[in-house]
């Protein structure tokens, strides 16, 4: 079950990175490079989400499931001035899946109310996968 579990946990990171293209042509150098970089992210986040793994599996896809449709708030504010390093900030926060629903000013800084969906790894995998999982079965399938 540890095998299956840290399988399929691989799987919906890499799902959630969105890294399942497959083909296409040979990567330039500098694609070659970012993507370097881009695996050793995905192996720190593996070996994160391994770490975290639960014990019980199905209180966790309870869990996941009821994060579907949920929102996260953050409340920003920023000092007037440079537009570059305020563009340069909501950039970092968007890189985080942050997104502006509401802006606010005062004579001396600009609030920004932002928000992103919590994150479901199970809702990007059909639910007659998530059943296989659980259940050990093929659903009949030969």
């Amino acid at each position: 079950m540890q095998v299956l579990l840290r399988t399929v946990t691989l799987f919906l990171i890499v799902a959630a990175f969105g890294c399942a293209e497959v083909g296409g042509e040979a990567p330039a150098a500098e694609e070659t490079a970012d993507e370097a970089g881009y695996l050793e992210e995905l192996k720190r986040f593996y070996d994160q989400a391994m770490e975290e793994a639960p014990d019980n599996p199905v209180d966790w896809a309870k869990e996941d499931i009821g994060k579907i449709g949920d929102w996260e708030y953050k409340i920003v504010e920023l000092d007037k001035g440079d537009n570059a390093e305020i563009e340069a900030q909501l950039n970092a926060l968007g890189a985080e899946r942050w997104e502006v629903y509401w802006v606010s000013e005062s004579l001396t800084t600009i609030t920004f109310y932002l928000k992103k969906s919590s994150r479901s790894y199970l809702r990007l995998v059909p639910l007659s996968g998530i059943s296989k999982v659980f259940t050990g079965s093929d659903g009949g399938a030969e």
